[in-house]
């Protein structure tokens, strides 16, 4: 019964979420499901707390919460920048040949989406042409380099 709560909890976050990613707010998607989500699991708690006192059941069920929220976010995030989730919606339209995906797939328009996503997360600017990364990306790359690192997976070239 004390799932009741989480449950709900996650599916207005989600719904609020896609009224969120709808409003022409300064913030990317990720973020706008943090807030979101994060109301939405704080208030979930309180009520739970409220109702139920510091037990290992509330503790279960905000944890059932956290886990929630972040499928949904992994799930969310794979769908937005995922090549293969991307040529499938493409072949959801119509049937597409081998060319037809290529050209969909241009390399240099690949890497103007991504550039373009980077720009408007704040995560790299744009001067004269030439594109750098703000304070806020180079801390991001050194995470990411950090990861890479602790991975064993291979750098840049």
């Amino acid at each position: 019964m004390i799932l009741l709560l989480p449950s709900a909890a996650i599916l207005i976050a989600i719904l609020l979420h896609a009224v969120a990613c709808r409003l022409p707010l300064p913030f990317g998607s990720v973020v706008r499901f943090v807030m979101v989500g994060s109301v939405c699991g704080l208030v979930a708690v309180v009520v739970m707390i409220t109702e139920y006192g510091l037990t290992a059941d509330v503790a279960g069920a905000t944890l059932a919460y956290a886990f929630a929220a972040e499928l949904y976010l992994f799930l969310f995030t794979m769908t937005l920048g995922s090549v293969s989730a991307n040529i499938l919606a493409l072949l959801s339209r119509a049937p597409a040949s081998p060319t037809d995906i290529d050209n969909f797939y241009d390399d240099r328009l690949m890497a103007a989406l991504r550039i373009e996503r980077l720009l408007a997360t704040g995560l790299a600017q744009e001067h004269g042409g030439i594109i750098s990364l703000t304070p806020k990306g180079g801390l991001v790359a050194r995470l990411f380099a950090l990861l890479r690192t602790a991975f064993g997976h291979r750098g840049v070239d």
